[in-house]
């Protein structure tokens, strides 16, 4: 998969909150499906999260999947708050930008559609 445009930016954006080595503390929610830790990620003495800043500056979007432990309200409007100023992802930067998710059902879709119909063939026996 190719990497999306902005995805630089919202690397840089990342480092300039924790540069590296930056002491953190995590409020572990859940393991996904891969094994992977989901949490939200917090700088030492912080008590807002990271997530959520990136969210808010625009450089993250809002995955429902993994919002049920978290301040849903606060990330769905700090999400609305960059949609409306057009930061981040949500300006230029993020022009023709698909959300990962649907970007990943559109590839399973059209995996889908390009298999092969199943063929079945019949072959009749024609007595003598």
């Amino acid at each position: 998969m190719a990497q999306q445009p902005a995805g630089p930016a919202a690397r840089r954006a990342l480092q300039q909150l924790l540069p590296l080595g930056s002491p953190v503390a995590l409020a572990v929610q859940t393991t996904d499906r891969y094994g992977r830790t989901v949490a939200e990620v917090f700088r030492a003495g912080d008590s807002a999260p990271v997530n959520q800043t990136l969210v808010q500056e625009g450089y993250a979007f809002v995955y429902g999947r993994y919002l049920q432990q978290c301040d849903q309200a606060s990330y769905t409007s700090a999400e609305a708050a960059a949609a409306a100023a057009k930061r981040g992802l949500w300006g230029p930067l993020g022009q023709g930008l698909i959300k990962p998710w649907d970007y990943r059902a559109n590839q399973r879709a059209n995996q889908r559609a390009n298999q092969p119909a199943n063929e079945t063939t019949s072959s009749q026996s024609v007595g003598r």
